[in-house]
């Protein structure tokens, strides 16, 4: 599997298009084991190719071409789950350094490019930024709010438990509860035994004074994770609002 992140990173790398926030269960789609997909294809001809160029590379440049390949592949090793596992599958913030690295290896071949042909090779260049200027400006308005936010997630890793329970928790503050809901349902088809969406689920419902179906949202949430005292206490005070008392003293007595 971690071939296959390896290769979505320098996908990402390459053309930073679907950029997303969250990558936890079960974003990837990943199993244990090596994955034969397209992005553990695609990490095997990158790494191949960039390494061959640089073996081939002029003797001046070759150097420098080993030490920044190098350093990327150190920087990566420590977050890429082959050396150590960490509890991150995949997150964009930890290829930060190995991209500087990358992004520096072409540099001398871009210099003799801009050399050799001038203007063309300017324009080339100027209309691969500008392509990625763009794409940034119009990813901008996802950070409007976390509605738009975990909008642009669901729809970015559309398998995402987490991104799905955020965007059902953003709706339910925004009081569109129906939509919250079914954001709801979705996550926990995805993910049953999610205890956060049982216990966020749960919050929304009580709030709204569903409490019937609040009280089996919290009591599903303590069965995913018995710790969650969080959901406890409020299965106690949903308890309180029916007026069970001895239920709810036992509630507040457990957490």
């Amino acid at each position: 599997g971690a071939l296959s992140v390896a290769g979505r990173y320098l996908w990402l790398s390459a053309w930073p298009a679907a950029l997303s926030v969250d990558y936890s269960w079960n974003a990837l789609d990943i199993t244990e084991g090596f994955v034969a997909d397209r992005y553990s294809l695609f990490a095997l001809l990158s790494l191949s190719t960039i390494s061959l160029a640089v073996l081939r590379s002029p003797a001046d440049q070759r150097n420098l071409g080993l030490f920044l390949l190098l350093l990327a592949a150190a920087a990566y090793s420590v977050v890429s789950n082959t050396v150590l596992l960490i509890g991150t599958v995949m997150g964009e913030r930890l290829f930060y350094l190995p991209t500087v690295a990358l992004c520096l290896l072409p540099a001398p071949a871009v210099a003799g490019l801009l050399e050799r042909h001038g203007r063309k090779a300017g324009l080339l260049v100027a209309a691969v930024g500008l392509a990625w200027l763009l794409r940034d400006n119009l990813r901008n308005p996802d950070w409007a709010n976390e509605i738009s936010l975990f909008e642009a997630t669901a729809k970015t890793v559309p398998a995402s438990a987490r991104a799905h329970m955020e965007l059902a928790s953003a709706y339910g503050r925004a009081g569109r509860d129906r939509e919250a809901l079914a954001k709801f349902d979705r996550t926990l088809e995805i993910m049953p035994d999610y205890a956060a969406a049982w216990y966020n689920k749960g919050n929304m419902l009580a709030r709204t004074g569903q409490l019937a179906l609040a009280e089996r949202s919290y009591l599903s949430a303590l069965e995913a994770a018995p710790g969650l005292q969080h959901a406890r206490v409020n299965l106690a005070i949903v308890y309180q609002s029916q007026g069970r008392w001895p239920l709810a003293l036992e509630r507040f007595n457990d957490a």
